[in-house]
């Protein structure tokens, strides 16, 4: 007698059934979420599956059979937790373990974005929920450089309906960092996240770079010593100064160069001399009297025509 199709409609069908099998599960771990999904999707006439944390293989269900996944090792997972700017969830995840970043600004660093845990990163900007990882960043009203549809979307499509990533194990990662250079916040600000999240991966990496907008607030005092003050204006430039920050100024491009201040080297205007992997000059008070740092506006043409009609106007 041909077995009858199992039909899940829901979360809890899934849940009810492994549970009926004798398997404990938890309805709100992200792998049970995943595993949901691919139940549902294919209507599955089998439903062994293995359970565990997220460094054990996991099995994937297609019309054609079954298959075995592992995590996607080029990434692991630094924090999971609440948003230190407005206390919902956020995910800190860091990826380059394996496959070298293609940013031409940057070079081959490793790159940490910083997301919403619940909304895709470009739903969370159009909805404003990118506040709980941007704060009150200026460059939110459509001025940032970032490209939501590219890395933070790949980064979040692994973590949420991808292979996912593993947790980070010092004893796993911390080889595949050790003597590299890391960019805390690559997307999002570093500040929205305990620091005690990066500092295991900053003990072992060779350099980093990191900026943040909460420089002014409670929250930013922690990274003083390892990010820049990202600043609008001249007057924020001058009152980072006196709180005791190095910053980075993202200018206007009549910008003229002012005591203590040096155009990025890696920016177009000075000629993209070198990369931030060879530079490092962005890395808070590790350098101390290093001075500090401008680049002129940049991203697409639309980017910076927001800038200048809408962004600026309103820091002035």
């Amino acid at each position: 007698m041909e077995k009858r199709k199992r039909r899940f409609q829901t979360y809890a069908d899934c849940h009810r059934f492994a549970q009926s099998r004798g398997q404990v599960v938890s309805v709100d771990t992200r792998q049970w979420r995943i595993r949901s999904n691919w139940y549902l999707r294919y209507n599955l006439n089998s439903m062994d599956y293995t359970l565990g944390t997220g460094r054990e293989d996991r099995i994937k269900y297609t019309p054609k059979g079954m298959e075995y996944i592992t995590t996607n090792k080029n990434g692991c997972v630094l924090y999971d937790g609440p948003s230190r700017i407005d206390g919902q969830r956020i995910i800190v995840i860091l990826t380059g373990l394996t496959d070298d970043s293609s940013n031409s600004k940057t070079g081959k660093m490793l790159q940490t974005w910083i997301l919403r845990a619940d909304r895709k990163p470009t739903t969370a900007r159009q909805e404003g929920f990118d506040y709980s990882v941007c704060g009150d960043c200026p460059h939110r009203r459509g001025s940032c450089y970032v490209n939501l549809g590219q890395g933070p979307r790949a980064t979040y499509d692994c973590w949420t309906v991808g292979k996912g990533y593993d947790d980070y194990d010092p004893q796993v990662h911390d080889a595949l960092i050790a003597g590299r250079m890391v960019r805390l916040g690559s997307y999002g600000d570093p500040a929205a996240v305990p620091i005690e999240a990066f500092e295991p991966i900053l003990a072992v990496a060779a350099k980093h770079t990191g900026y943040t907008h909460q420089w002014d607030k409670p929250i930013g005092f922690a990274y003083r010593s390892v990010c820049m003050a990202s600043v609008d204006t001249e007057e924020q430039a001058d009152d980072a100064v006196r709180k005791g920050w190095r910053y980075f100024y993202a200018s206007p491009s009549d910008h003229t160069k002012r005591k203590g201040e040096i155009n990025c080297p890696a920016s177009i205007e000075a000629g993209q001399r070198v990369q931030c992997l060879d530079c490092t000059l962005c890395n808070g008070l590790a350098k101390s009297k290093a001075p500090s740092v401008f680049i002129n506006i940049h991203g697409n043409k639309a980017q910076q025509s927001i800038y200048y009609n809408r962004t600026q106007p309103a820091l002035v």
